[in-house]
């Protein structure tokens, strides 16, 4: 944003004025005030929020599709931004303190996330837990301390001794962050910290995120609140669940775009609710590109959301969370977005200046050359505000919104100078043609991050609210009418890093489900137990799983596709909800060039000093087989060298003194019993035993395991306990070097 103030030097020869904040008049006479979508303003004390959706003030309908409300406030409260807060790409609020920082989990398939202790009455509703979830890319600014202040540049950091920083990158420790900035490295711990302003923040993307996905929703209405506490959230207007049926009891379960569990709001802390449809976006919310700001008598800035005082914008009657507020003279620069078609907007003088102020509003495309889109005449105060537009605006880049002096030729009642020229803009809108822009699915369903759609898939699936009543958190389902079924695929060399794949689905219906399936270049790929995975046989929300293993196809160039089929077509489909389709190593724990480490001394060319062998016919131990002849493998995944052994075995070799470490590759090798644990001894004494996991079954993937044999020991046993299967000692046996090799 560039950012120009011009002083001027009339001030210094003008009578002292003093602007003083004039009481709004009369107390409005009822609590609510509502705007409904075609002008008409409705005031009521008797505020409902039925549990079939609707919304009813003093009995009268609000939710009607014909002229549904816009805004709702509650005239009673007001709202104070307090400190700590975390803001939001797409303009939201969390008031709150973030207490620490949690990296990514692809197996639980969330991403990196800052863990947010809320202040009330803003509460997490996640189970057994008081912290809300803010996704790390969503993040714009963290105010830890002091006055929240003017916002700082992007990427400047300040600090809770004075000191400033600008960065150019950021990354996060558990509790706190490290700035690459010119200087160096710069660490700072949580508590070192007033502000962060991050770079590379699109808060361009951020608003339309929430546009894009109500698009595609079934639902395309938004709703945003502002609690008294400054709180503002964003959310489809579907994720609202068990919905209040009167005010005190609570707002329950919304989740904005960027949280990653659910949140309540106590419904009589709110001040105001705005509802729009999802091509209509808030310009307040937009990037500003560029602002100048000329004082005459007075500098007030302008705020995005407030007015200049800093307090709610309001005009005549209307009252509204959602504008900007200004004073003469000012041209404010907003960037537009992609596809604006039209504008309209309302604007007026403050009601704090009851029937002061005396200014000129314009508005202009792009740049202030030529004439306005629009002109307002004197505006003055004690007057409802002018309703502007909407007109047209296709093609435009940016909107630049000017607040005028209002000298020459004003009313001989009006005030002079620039006394009282509080502004404010209300429910400025740009109204977008999203087409069929959708959102990026991997980010509102984790568990798709590294899968991909066909074009022809992409154009039939939408996206549905659901709320998972046993985690206490809203679930994006994936809906498709008809009975054709939905795929998702991902193409890759099957490696030991990539052979096991799970899935964790289920529906979000009561009725019908899906049977999901997994294609190998076409064909279908068996799982390991209880064929395809059905989202009917638990109850919605809960997922059942299973796993398919690659073992088959080691080396081979594959394209993997995930079948999602309907058991019954149809034109209101059951959605499935997914929570994990993850792609995992066959083997866990390997160096970080995938491969096993290689051993420089292969256990099968030593010569055992004692064998026991619970069963099985043959007692020789043979490169590459099990004791019954047949290859080693773990999981199906084919081996040379090592052995396999049955559960019960125990094998003591002699050490030679300059070996360090043992090596070896362990899983289940043979049957239908998990094996393990798996227990290495030294000298006839217990060294070292699997523990995460203990057991290694069907579904479970093999270990790469690395043990320090500490120096004077003079035997090794290794032993597999288990019941009546294989375990294997792949790719095992020593290595000279006492250091490990990084996983």
């Amino acid at each position: 944003m560039r950012a120009h103030v011009v002083p001027t030097s009339v001030a210094a020869v003008l009578i002292v004025w003093t602007a003083v904040a004039i009481a709004a008049g009369e107390e409005d006479e009822h609590r609510y005030w509502a705007l409904m979508r075609h002008g008409r303003q409705i005031t009521g004390d008797v505020l409902r929020f039925e549990i079939d959706g609707r919304i009813t003030l003093d009995d009268r309908e609000l939710t009607d599709k014909q002229n549904p409300v816009r805004v709702l406030c509650d005239t009673v409260l007001a709202s104070r931004l307090k400190v700590p807060f975390i803001e939001l790409t797409n303009g939201d609020i969390l008031p709150g303190r973030v207490e620490s920082w949690v990296a990514a989990d692809e197996a639980a398939a969330t991403p990196e996330c800052l863990l947010v202790v809320p202040t009330e009455p803003v509460q997490s509703r996640a189970l057994r837990t008081a912290r809300i979830r803010a996704r790390v890319n969503a993040v714009e600014r963290i105010v830890f301390c002091g006055p929240a202040g003017r916002r700082l540049s992007p990427g400047r950091i300040a600090f809770k001794n004075g000191r400033h920083a600008t960065a150019r990158s950021i990354r996060w420790s558990a509790h706190g962050i490290k700035a690459l900035t010119k200087s160096g490295i710069v660490s700072a711990h949580f508590d070192e910290l007033a502000e962060i302003c991050l770079p590379g923040r699109d808060r361009m993307a951020g608003v339309l995120h929430d546009a894009i996905l109500a698009n595609n929703s079934t639902d395309d209405g938004i709703v945003r609140i502002r609690t008294v506490e400054g709180a503002q959230l964003t959310f489809p207007r579907a994720m609202v669940a068990g919905r209040q049926r009167e005010p005190g009891t609570g707002f329950p379960f919304v989740q904005p775009g960027w949280a990653m569990n659910a949140i309540t709001v106590i419904s009589d802390r709110i001040v105001f609710h705005t509802y729009r449809q999802a091509g209509e976006i808030p310009l307040s919310l937009l990037p500003v590109d560029e602002v100048r700001e000329k004082s005459g008598v007075h500098a007030w800035h302008w705020q995005r959301n407030r007015n200049v005082l800093g307090t709610k914008l309001h005009s005549g009657r209307m009252a509204t969370d959602l504008g900007f507020g200004t004073h003469s003279y000012s041209e404010i620069a907003f960037d537009l977005p992609p596809g604006a078609k039209a504008f309209d907007t309302f604007v007026g003088l403050d009601r704090s200046v009851d029937d002061g102020g005396c200014v000129e509003c314009k508005i202009f495309r792009d740049e202030i050359t030529g004439s306005p889109l629009w002109k307002s005449g004197f505006l003055q105060g004690s007057r409802e505000p002018v309703r502007v537009g909407s007109f047209g605006i296709a093609g435009a880049k940016r909107l630049v919104l000017v607040t005028d002096f209002g000298h020459k030729g004003r009313p001989a009642e009006a005030d002079p100078f620039d006394i009282r020229d509080h502004v404010d803009w209300l429910l400025p809108q740009v109204n977008v043609n999203l087409g069929n822009a959708a959102p990026e699915l991997a980010e509102l369903i984790p568990a798709l991050r590294g899968w991909d759609f066909s074009d022809a898939v992409r154009r039939r699936v939408r996206v549905r609210p659901f709320w998972n009543e046993h985690r206490r958190r809203w679930q994006w389902a994936l809906v498709a009418k008809g009975s054709e079924p939905i795929e998702f695929f991902r193409k890759q060399r099957v490696t030991l890093t990539n052979a096991w794949l799970a899935i964790d689905a289920s529906r979000d219906r009561d009725r019908d489900g899906h049977i999901i399936s997994v294609d190998i270049n076409g064909k279908k790929h068996e799982t390991t137990m209880n064929g395809d995975l059905p989202t009917g046989s638990e109850r919605p929300g809960l997922p059942g799983s299973r796993i398919w293993i690659f073992s088959d196809l080691p080396g081979k160039e594959v394209t993997i596709t995930v079948v999602v089929k309907p058991t019954r077509g149809s034109d209101d489909p059951t959605g499935v909800l997914l929570d994990r389709v993850l792609i995992r190593p066959l083997v866990s724990g390997l160096p970080a060039d995938g491969q096993p480490i290689k051993p420089e001394v292969l256990l099968t060319s030593l010569v055992p000093e004692a064998v026991s062998i619970s069963r099985g016919e043959r007692k020789e131990i043979e490169p590459g087989k099990l004791t019954d002849g047949r290859p080693l493998s773990i999981l199906g995944w084919r081996f040379d060298t090592g052995f396999g052994v049955p559960t019960g075995s125990e094998i003591t070799y002699k050490l030679d003194p300059s070996w360090r470490r043992f090596v070896a590759l362990i899983g289940l090798a043979d049957g239908w019993h998990a094996v393990g644990p798996y227990e290495i001894l030294l000298d006839g004494q217990p060294h070292w035993q699997t523990k995460d996991p203990e057991t290694f079954d069907r579904n479970s993937p093999g270990q790469q395991i690395d043990v320090e044999i500490p120096k004077g020991r003079k035997t090794i046993t290794l032993r597999v306990h288990g019941d009546d299967s294989a375990g294997a000692w792949a790719a095992a046996g020593f290595l000279r070097e006492s250091h490990r090799v990084a996983q």
